[in-house]
Parts: structure tokens; C-alpha cells; sequence
């Protein structure tokens, strides 16, 4: 099955070409991997203003899961 990782900082990202994977569970790691890629390329993505969103999609563009980056600044 065909997997499509879409990623959201404010800005939309829109995986047009997918992956093709064995499962969902397949594609949960990957999503995981993905989003590590993400921050490891430019670890300022956390901070943006908007957070940091990965959707997963079948085909069909129906969500499938969802994993959120959540950050917290403690008060001073």
C-alpha cells in the first residue's frame, strides 16, 4: 500500500509522491523516522511559531495517524 507523509509547521508540505510500504505498522515507523529527518535537518523546526504536525495518508488522502511534536517553555 501507498503511504503519504505530509508535514505542517505553519507552512504545509505535501507529500505528492508517497512511499510504498507492507503496513501500517511499517508506515508508523517511517512516519517516526521521517519526522527524526525533519528535525535532524534543521532542528529550528521545533521553535517555529506553528507546531510541528506529520499526517499520515492512504492513497485516498484519508488520515490515517497523526504525530505532533509538542514543545513547552516553562515559566519564568
Amino acid at each position: 500500500m501507498r503511504y503519504f507523509f505530509h508535514a505542517e509547521d505553519g507552512r504545509s508540505f505535501h507529500d505528492t509522491e508517497g512511499t510504498e510500504l507492507d503496513s501500517e505498522d511499517d508506515a508508523r515507523f517511517e512516519a517516526a523516522r521521517v519526522l527524526g529527518q525533519l528535525i535532524n535537518e534543521d532542528p529550528r523546526i521545533v521553535w517555529h511559531e506553528a507546531a510541528l504536525r506529520l499526517t499520515v495518508t492512504d492513497r485516498d488522502a484519508r488520515p490515517l495517524f497523526t504525530l505532533d511534536v509538542v514543545k513547552t517553555v516553562a515559566p519564568r
